[in-house]
């Protein structure tokens, strides 16, 4: 098996948030050794900002039932019957998430452009979940 040296830093990035998940490790690195090197890197760093963000704002506004253990989508879901964020969410989070869970499970790696589109996508969701209540 062989491994794009251009990729590496995605899978590193992604490899740091399993471990503190899984384990509740931290990986300790410099400061500037912590920032993504590549696109790959920086979009699954969003995403993992936009996943913690959109479980903030669910310990606050769902009940356990439906925020512990639940798919992402599926929390978008309730914060949506909330009215937290507008109905049209969940289908632009599914979209990034699409790609992203393409290239995390190993099938295929976006074009540039195409990540930095995703990138904008997640920096706009996230700016979005700052503003609960504001949903159309």
């Amino acid at each position: 098996m062989t491994v794009d040296p251009q990729h590496v830093d995605g899978y590193l990035q992604a490899a740091k948030i399993l471990v503190k998940c899984l384990l509740g490790i931290e990986v300790d690195f410099q400061e500037e050794e912590s920032l993504p090197t590549s696109k790959l890197g920086e979009l699954i760093l969003k995403w993992a900002s936009l996943e913690r963000a959109v479980r903030q704002l669910a310990e606050v506004h769902l009940t356990k039932e439906k925020r512990l253990n639940v798919p992402l989508a599926q929390i978008v879901d309730g914060l949506v019957s909330k009215q937290l964020v507008p109905g049209p969410y969940r289908s632009r989070l599914e979209k990034v998430a699409k790609v992203r869970n393409s290239f995390v499970h190993g099938l295929s790696v976006p074009p540039e452009n195409q990540i930095s589109e995703l990138i904008q996508e997640l920096d706009r969701l996230i700016a979005e979940l700052s503003k609960p209540g504001k949903a159309v």
